[in-house]
């Protein structure tokens, strides 16, 4: 190993050691809060148990969504070990190797081993990898790896290597065919033999129309593409935007320069100095992915924290470095390139302390662009008792929180969807399966119980769903329920007074509300092998028609009136 390639990759191997034990902490600390991670597990389990690319959240077949092919590639790898954990794992070595051939492209352009080893370090700092590694696994995450390494063997002129990299970097999602394009155009540009380019332009071309225009919609009936919903404000739909392009180009330039893209823009450039502007032909590369994230009306996507910035972050740096080598030429003296060097490392530090995860992975304080590290929280080991508790690998219905931990099985039931029915955000009705065997639901998940939560709607909805999947309640923790099905309930959560009870209850009336009255109220301190809580119960009477939902807060006062909780 050639001499600074050792730092190098010890470099690597930090960050790799770093995010896999934040991915351990998240993952225990439930910290995963979606079903994108989920998504991914399941449909890696699936692709195992013969029901390849089958995601029960998504509704069947994960591939009317997204182009997930690097998924089947990566199912050996996961076959060792068949956990959410494995994914994290890998998404986070793809995301740390893929400095690799940045580190190499800089210490052989800039003939500096010291000025590469700045590169890679600004790379392994980058605000959005530190985001795209911290939250959820997708699979255009391993994409940098293989379109940094594609392009290393297009500066090296090696074809067959060249050609594997960019086919695997494809196979990561749809919208890769755009830089296969982008490199035919920059080979055609650089007159190179005709392989170069009408091999990439051909497979790019052909591989997104086929996917885009026939298979995905073949899959979905028909349905054009979720995420077209995404660029509402351009169109809306594929021939729509195309024509606004060409000709409402003022349209187009209001969406792509609104304040907070621009913003975007200076976050993605910032950490290396602005060098990247200085080689727009290596930036020209991944120019059709950067546009479609301008283009977006969601929020979520030009911002730098998700994943939609993967095609962006190799290319970006390879310009950043190319970018620096234009400006060591004009820097004869020495101590002018020292002094860039040194200046692009301290911006690359303080960028990342100020907007990035990296510098901040085992704080307990920070919140950054957004809250993405481990929270500590009492109730973490009676959530994984209750997860335990539910049959592995037999249908299952769960919410925002438990998804990931429950994700290894064919079929996983979405509450949230089944409380608002219809599919997700979309049109598609949805009541729910008949087949579940457990349900394991936290009622104090905000998300499930606010965005997908309809008063007059999703509680006849939800006893439905019981009823027909026959689960009663077997275990209570908190706001956290586990049924099961063909069980009665075990767990009594309301009483019905008997004949003469109401008489007899009169003298005990503790409070009484519009329709309701309090009857009975205890508090109890009981103990588990992990903790100690306090037990509620209450009793109430309707003494009328209730026609709104109630809530209840409870508030414990000690001695001294002082309020406890």
């Amino acid at each position: 190993m050639k001499k600074c390639d050792t730092p190098a990759s010890a470099l690597i191997l930090l960050y790799i050691a770093a995010f896999a034990i934040l991915c351990f902490r998240l993952y225990r600390s439930f910290g995963y809060h979606d079903f994108d991670l989920a998504t991914a597990n399941q449909i890696m389990w699936n692709n195992l148990h013969g029901n390849p690319f089958y995601s029960s959240l998504h509704g069947g077949n994960i591939l009317g969504f997204h182009a997930y092919l690097i998924f089947f590639l990566l199912s050996p790898i996961y076959a060792l070990w068949q956990s959410p954990l494995m994914l994290l794992c890998l998404h986070t070595v793809f995301l740390g190797l893929a400095g690799w051939p940045i580190y190499l492209l800089a210490r052989d352009e800039l003939k500096d081993r010291s000025a590469a080893l700045v590169f890679l370090s600004a790379y392994l700092l980058y605000p959005p990898l530190g985001y795209i590694n911290s939250l959820h696994v997708h699979s255009v995450n391993f994409a940098p790896f293989f379109l940094a390494f594609a392009y290393w063997f297009y500066r090296k002129s090696r074809y067959a290597p060249f050609l594997i990299s960019l086919g695997i970097a494809m196979s990561a999602r749809e919208e890769i065919s755009f830089i296969a394009v982008a490199f035919a155009v920059s080979a055609l540009w650089e007159k190179r033999r005709w392989q170069w380019w009408i091999i990439p332009l051909a497979a790019g071309v052909a591989w997104f129309s086929c996917y885009f225009f026939w298979l995905s919609p073949f899959i979905r009936g028909g349905m054009q593409s979720p995420y077209l919903a995404f660029y509402a404000e351009a169109g809306g739909s594929s021939g729509r935007i195309l024509h606004n392009i060409f000709m409402h180009p003022l349209l187009i330039t209001n969406i792509i320069f609104k304040p907070y893209k621009l913003c975007y823009l200076f976050y993605l450039f910032a950490p290396l100095a602005f060098m990247p502007l200085l080689s727009p032909g290596i930036l020209f590369l991944c120019l059709p992915n950067l546009f479609l994230n301008l283009l977006a009306t969601n929020p979520n996507v030009a911002t730098i924290v998700y994943h939609y910035n993967c095609p962006l972050i190799p290319f970006i740096f390879i310009a950043g470095v190319m970018g620096f080598a234009r400006l060591r030429t004009l820097l004869r003296i020495r101590a002018a390139r020292v002094l860039t060097a040194s200046a692009l490392m301290v911006t690359a530090i303080t960028v990342s302390w100020r907007l990035g995860p990296q510098l901040h992975l085992f704080s307990n304080s920070w919140k950054g662009v957004i809250d993405c590290l481990p929270k500590s929280d009492f109730m973490t080991p009676a959530k994984w008792e209750m997860v335990k508790a539910v049959p592995p690998h037999v249908p299952a219905a769960t919410n925002f929180g438990f998804f990931t931990m429950l994700s290894s099985r064919k079929e996983l039931d979405s509450i949230p969807w089944v409380l608002v029915g219809r599919f997700g955000d979309l049109p598609c009705p949805y009541p729910g399966r008949s087949d579940i065997e457990s349900a394991l639901i936290d009622f104090g998940d905000p998300t499930t119980f606010i965005r997908y939560y309809n008063p007059t709607e999703s509680p006849a909805r939800f006893r439905e769903y019981l009823a027909r999947n026959h689960l009663g309640l077997i275990k209570l923790y908190d706001q956290i329920a586990l049924y099961k099905r063909g069980v009665p309930d075990t767990v009594t959560l309301w009483e019905r007074l008997a004949p003469g009870e109401k008489e007899k209850r009169e003298k005990d009336v503790f409070a009484t509300f519009d329709g309701l009255r309090l009857v009975g109220a205890e508090i109890e301190p009981v103990g588990t092998s992990l903790m100690r809580q306090l037990r509620f119960t209450s009793l109430w009477e309707a003494t009328g028609r209730v026609r709104e939902d109630v809530s209840l807060i409870v508030r414990i006062q000690g001695p001294d009136n002082r309020t406890l909780l």
